[in-house]
């Protein structure tokens, strides 16, 4: 009886075991997917870094080719006369 009961622990336990390996086995699948997902990600953001960063070179060059434009606000504003104030009784 004791034989028994031993033989249906190990047999309980090597079922858990074949549990967790399957659960290792799935956890590793999705770790590769992403791990494989960021990378493709991290190729992508590179690439879009590389193309802002040259549109901005291509701006600064044909910006260095033109004069600066005045902000609107200084471009349309008229300088305007300030009024001294009288410090003394009439």
């Amino acid at each position: 009886m004791k034989n028994e009961h031993l033989v249906q622990q190990v047999r309980d336990q090597k079922q858990l075991i074949a549990n967790y390996q399957e659960q290792i086995s799935q956890l590793n699948k999705t770790l590769e997917k992403a791990n494989a997902s960021i990378h493709d990600l991290t190729q992508v953001r590179l690439l879009e870094f590389k193309g802002a960063d040259s549109e901005h070179n291509d701006n600064k060059q044909q910006a260095s080719l033109e004069p600066e434009p005045l902000p609107e606000k200084e471009a349309t504003a008229a300088p305007t006369p300030t009024k001294k104030k009288k410090w003394w009784r009439p």
